[in-house]
């Protein structure tokens, strides 16, 4: 028995335990489809360029930021533990600016004098400045408002009649 021991091949997997150290795997969806370069990570506001390599981290509480062109910075709090192996997989969002509508039947809406298909649900915008028209028969309501990157926004149009007695 003792020479099958002997002949046998061993897995092991070694990790830091008498440091204060553990090991954070980073993950990003968009760096399949755009590269690893597309990708930025910054661990405690340093920089890594290999940041799809697992890195050693020393024991407490560390931020990670990951920045991709097009999409809002995702930041995010990691607690590592000595001996032990964080896996991290970020969430991207994209930064262009969306409105949805929710608007009575029979309404309807021009952005900056353009007529909005209220069928498709939500519009991706552009960062500027635009003026809604709202119009419900012969009432008509303008508002204007700035779309700012990163934010989704929601017009909602509403007719509400009360009756009240004395």
């Amino acid at each position: 028995m003792g020479s099958l021991i002997e002949s046998q091949i061993f897995q092991l997997t070694v990790r830091p335990i008498l440091t204060d150290e553990g090991q954070l795997r980073l993950s990003h969806p968009l760096a399949v489809q755009l590269g690893n370069d597309a990708v930025s990570v910054f661990i405690d506001d340093r920089p890594y360029a290999n940041w799809f390599e697992p890195h050693l981290l020393t024991r407490g509480v560390h931020t990670v930021r990951f920045s991709v062109e097009g999409y809002r910075d995702e930041v995010y709090s990691v607690v590592m533990e000595a001996g032990r192996v964080q896996t991290l997989a970020a969430n991207p969002a994209s930064d262009v600016p969306s409105i949805a509508f929710t608007v009575p039947d029979g309404a309807v809406i021009r952005l900056n004098g353009e007529l909005v298909d209220l069928g498709t649900g939500q519009l991706t915008l552009e960062a500027i400045e635009y003026t809604v028209e709202c119009t419900i028969g012969d009432y008509v309501i303008i508002r204007k408002f700035n779309a700012v990157r990163g934010r989704h926004y929601t017009l909602t149009v509403s007719v509400d009649m009360q009756i009240v007695s004395d």
